[in-house]
């Protein structure tokens, strides 16, 4: 989804926490679109309680759960349970 959306546009990323977990952070556009919060609202990313400063994209998660958008849609696991060995 995330290559349809970009297709051969330039995308211009900004640093915002060069030390965060060390490794590089920074939020990403295309035209007008800010690439991580369309991922969020569109349901094919998840929003990480652990490093997210970023707080619409709270609810952008919560409208494309309640309308069942991308993932949503189905059952999956949450990267967070994953990661915790939750499987």
């Amino acid at each position: 989804m995330l290559e349809r959306r970009i297709g051969r546009a330039e995308v211009v990323c900004v640093p915002v926490d060069p030390r965060f977990f060390n490794r590089s952070v920074a939020r990403c556009w295309v035209g007008g679109t800010e690439i991580g919060g369309w991922m969020v609202w569109a349901g094919w990313a998840v929003v990480s309680g652990r490093c997210n400063r970023v707080q619409e994209y709270y609810r952008f998660q919560d409208e494309a759960q309640a309308e069942r958008r991308g993932l949503w849609g189905s059952r999956f696991l949450h990267p967070e349970d994953w990661r915790a060995g939750r499987r």
